[in-house]
């Protein structure tokens, strides 16, 4: 039976993940350039850790893993008959995908959006690889999305409330070099937007590191440019499950800078996760791929 790999940068669970999954962001260079890399992405990770470990632990449970099992399970039971096992495996994580890769399998990044940067350490590792990328543009996806921002904006007056879109950041580096990445997420903000044009909207980027360029705006410098707006409802682009950047950056570190500023109520859109209706959108997605 062939294999359909469900990747994404994997999910730590304890404090030694954290440790190897740190060292191994900053260690990859598709990702973050430094001379002497190994070197640096040791110290970095090392003086990264303590503040890590503090916002897992703010989250509580982390339910990235346990979200990408569960779809992995219920897209398995949908591909039985297409004759494809579904498996997932990461890239900065154990289980690692490019280790015991079976020729001939399939790989499905769950980003909608293809940067080289998230997915360039599968291409060095496994050249040649089928990589059924980019997703972004699917109308199963946008109209899971357009359903569940309409949910979060029930009982909101559009003339007091501000559609937050918010997408992880990459280095400005990058996209000058050819990374189509902010492309495709202008597009599905633009997408998105374009459905609820009462609404006052937003597009801002999250989890820059270090002193270099990355994307604008990023989301600290646009508060007080939408805190006087009584509603803020935001809405995550770049990966459909629950993460430490959307549990932390956003419910908790982004709100209570927006509260403090004066936003009233801030709301952030549910995530896809598991939900069965995702898991049979992304069906029909990898399928027409295949």
């Amino acid at each position: 039976m062939k294999e359909i790999i469900i990747t994404h940068m994997g999910s730590p669970q304890n404090e030694e993940d954290v440790k190897e999954f740190l060292f191994n962001i900053f260690n990859d260079r598709n990702l973050i350039h430094f001379p002497f890399q190994s070197f640096v992405a040791r110290l970095i990770s090392s003086m990264r850790e303590k503040e890590t470990l503090y916002r897992y632990r703010k989250i509580g449970d982390n339910p990235c893993l346990k979200y990408t099992l569960k779809l992995c399970e219920k897209l398995s039971s949908m591909f039985r008959e297409d004759g494809y096992r579904v498996k997932a495996k990461f890239t900065h994580l154990k289980p690692y995908i490019y280790e015991d890769f079976k020729d001939g399998s399939l790989i499905f990044p769950l980003y909608p959006q293809y940067s080289n940067s998230l997915i360039g350490i599968i291409k060095k590792n496994l050249t040649g690889a089928k990589i059924l990328k980019e997703w972004y543009y699917e109308e199963e996806f946008l109209s899971l999305m357009e359903s569940k921002i309409k949910k979060s904006l029930e009982g909101t007056n559009p003339d007091k409330t501000t559609l937050l879109f918010l997408a992880h950041g990459i280095p400005l580096s990058f996209v000058l070099n050819g990374d189509g990445y902010e492309k495709q997420i202008i597009a599905t903000y633009e997408s998105l937007k374009s459905r609820f044009p009462n609404y006052k909207s937003k597009l801002s980027y999250i989890g820059r590191v270090g002193p270099a360029k990355w994307l604008k705006p990023y989301a600290d410098e646009i508060i007080d440019e939408i805190k006087k707006t009584e509603n803020i409802v935001s809405v995550y682009l770049s990966f459909p499950i629950d993460n430490l950047e959307v549990l932390y950056d956003i419910d908790i570190d982004l709100k209570n800078k927006l509260i403090e500023g004066g936003v009233k109520k801030f709301i952030r859109v549910e995530l896809l996760n598991s939900k069965d209706d995702f898991s049979k959108a992304l069906y029909k997605i990898i399928k027409r791929r295949l």
